[in-house]
């Protein structure tokens, strides 16, 4: 694997980080902790409405393109993933219009009205790691941050923190731009016919439920902190989860880096499999302690600049347990989506499922029990549970392979 892959798309990370941070010290300064909140909120809506839209072609692109034989086979996987994705996303924005609707939210209509376009930017975007462009792939992932947060700024600098959907379907539209104009040269220009891409939305389900029960898993604690807690701890913990979000966005790169060897080696050998898993996590647990020690110096410092530090000081115990974790388990924590990427999304499923049914019951037991600490320990203990599944996922692929 090229060093200039990781790079790429560990500057990606960087921007996307950076904007985030920058984009809550914004809010903080112009409209102050509620807005935070309710940025990350938004946020982590925003994360599960993409799922939705893109109804799993992300992993469907990410097993089936290295296996392709030739260029129009690439084309056709690449056209096929595209339409179904835009039916899925103009299905689910109906939707989510409908219940801003229905609950009186206004200031969701647009981005609800985001979720139209979701599905293909995802869909493009990630065709990119299917086709090992690993840099195209961090530019439009970077696109989409920096339009966001150009748009946060213009929201604090002219006082208009009611269209903060806007910015959302603004950074959206401009990183569909940008999608298209890179993987133009892989698609189609006639549509997929009407029962293929019906077939193809069937096939998708299991990888449907299981991105979705995944990301649901990953949002679940702020939003039991949202429905169960103040306004106040939403804001504390979200200053936390940017930290150790950001530290799992670091072992995704390499997990999104390493999703085409993996699907390789399992059609092709075993042995060649267990030697690049064991290699890989190696250098992942040095990697992560580094990254680890660096977040524990670094994390005081920087919520400094907030102007509610002393609120936002809060946070940090709460980031340093759930990195702690993070960085013990790294060199499994890479391997999230090893039974995606094999083609088996029915066992990807039951394994995401089984995360998901352990949070759901710890998030507010905890988090009612034990406050913001509780949440973060239960965060941990869904990390932990996905490690020791991720083990055992790659010692039956082996044996199977």
């Amino acid at each position: 694997m090229k060093k200039a892959h990781f790079l790429s798309n560990y500057f990606n990370l960087g921007i996307l980080a950076l904007s985030g941070f920058i984009a809550n010290i914004v809010c903080d300064f112009y409209f102050g902790s509620s807005l935070v909140g309710t940025l990350n909120t938004s946020t982590s809506i925003y994360l599960i409405l993409t799922q939705c839209a893109a109804w799993g072609q992300q992993i469907y692109l990410q097993s089936q393109l290295p296996l392709c034989s030739s260029h129009q086979h690439i084309k056709d996987k690449i056209t096929l993933s595209t339409y179904s994705s835009l039916v899925t996303s103009a299905l689910f924005s109906i939707a989510a219009v409908t219940l801003t609707i229905i609950f009186s939210k206004p200031e969701y209509t647009f981005l609800a009205l985001t979720t139209f376009f979701m599905g293909p930017t995802k869909t493009l975007t990630f065709a990119q790691l299917g086709l090992g462009e690993y840099h195209k792939f961090a530019i439009c992932n970077s696109a989409r941050s920096l339009f966001f947060l150009f748009s946060i700024v213009l929201l604090g600098t002219f006082d208009q923190p009611n269209l903060l959907g806007l910015s959302f379907l603004v950074a959206e539209l401009l990183t569909l731009a940008v999608s298209v104009a890179l993987t133009l040269k892989n698609i189609n220009m006639i549509p997929p016919a009407t029962r293929e891409i019906s077939n193809n939305i069937q096939h998708n389900f299991a990888n449907f439920l299981s991105i979705m029960v995944m990301e649901l898993n990953t949002r679940l604690d702020i939003i039991v902190i949202s429905l169960l807690g103040s306004k106040e701890q939403v804001a504390i913990y979200s200053v936390a989860l940017i930290f150790f979000e950001g530290f799992y966005q670091a072992l995704v790169v390499i997990r999104n880096i390493i999703s085409k060897t993996l699907t390789k080696l399992h059609f092709s050998s075993s042995n060649e499999l267990k030697l690049f898993a064991k290699q890989t996590a190696k250098k992942v647990y040095l990697f992560a302690m580094v990254m680890g020690i660096g977040a524990f110096v670094t994390i005081p410092w920087l919520i400094k600049i907030y102007k509610n530090q002393d609120l936002y000081s809060e946070s940090i115990p709460l980031a340093y347990t759930v990195i702690a974790v993070q960085t013990a388990l790294a060199g499994l924590l890479v391997f999230d989506n090893f039974l995606g990427v094999i083609n088996r999304p029915q066992l990807y499923l039951k394994q995401k499922s089984f995360i998901l049914l352990l949070n759901l019951v710890a998030q507010p037991v905890f988090f009612l029990s034990m406050g913001l600490m509780g949440s973060a320990i239960a965060t941990s203990l869904s990390y932990l549970c996905s490690a020791a599944l991720n083990y055992l996922a790659i010692r039956t692929a082996r044996a199977a392979a």
